[in-house]
């Protein structure tokens, strides 16, 4: 009955505010009416409960479709939310953005511009030389290279990405569990065995990264490293700062 009446409250308040309006005579209706709908989203029964509920029920809806555990919306959801209304406030429900867009055009604002990609990329490029202006760049310089028969000194050189380390890699569990990180310790009968080095459906099992990395150093012994992170496991619902961390580190 409390989530009925408060996901009421919501939908009733940011329906009325973009359905009607017309109702609003001048910038300042707008803005007042906005900055109610900025305090019920900001409401923490409304941040906290409902908005979690909603996106749960909707997760759910869709997720089982790929993958039957449900804790994995659980999770996602109330990781996310945060930053949803965090987004959601700065920007639709900013009384100064809505206002000042084309459908109520209330407000006449310098604080909010649309801009495009390419005019920004253009504007940028423009304080560039000349040679880097044009987005062939890098094949025009692959040829310069390529007509050059002077002799250069050469770096081997190996890129490291997306490791997404998984410290609870476990061999002989569950391949297939429902999630979209499988190979954990997990209770009854394993239709399908994770392998030690790795299965599909799981991530990088530690075993698997220090033999990759003992190759590297000792078979292509490279002259530069990069490096470029990415290195936690795909279990987002349960992810904290800590895990984060700790991939990091156990990565590096």
């Amino acid at each position: 009955m409390a989530y009925s009446l408060l996901i009421s409250v919501l939908l009733v308040s940011v329906a009325m505010t973009y359905s009607l309006p017309s109702t609003f005579e001048t910038c300042w209706d707008c803005r007042d009416t906005f900055l109610v709908v900025h305090s019920v989203v900001d409401n923490p029964l409304i941040r906290d409960y409902v908005f979690e509920w909603v996106g749960t029920l909707l997760c759910k809806s869709l997720i089982t479709k790929v993958y039957s555990d449900n804790s994995l919306c659980q999770g996602v959801i109330k990781l996310m939310t945060p930053s949803f209304i965090s987004s959601l406030k700065d920007s639709y429900l900013d009384p100064d953005f809505a206002c000042g867009s084309p459908m109520f055009n209330k407000c006449h604002y310098p604080d909010f511009e649309v801009l495009s990609l390419t005019d920004y990329q253009k504007k940028v490029l423009s304080s560039k030389p000349p040679q880097y202006q044009d987005n062939n760049f890098v094949d025009q310089l692959y040829k310069t290279i390529g007509g050059d028969n002077t002799k250069r000194d050469t770096l081997r050189m190996v890129h490291i990405s997306d490791l997404h380390l998984d410290t609870k890699y476990t061999p002989d569990s569950e391949a297939d569990c429902g999630l979209p990180v499988c190979c954990r310790d997990a209770k009854g009968v394993v239709k399908l065995p994770a392998g030690f080095y790795g299965s599909y459906n799981c991530d990088l099992p530690q075993n698997t990264l220090e033999d990759m990395l003992a190759f590297i150093s000792n078979d292509i012994k490279p002259d530069i490293v990069l490096w470029t992170g990415d290195n936690v496991p795909h279990d987002i619902w349960e992810e904290t700062k800590t895990e984060v961390s700790n991939a990091n580190v156990k990565s590096a």
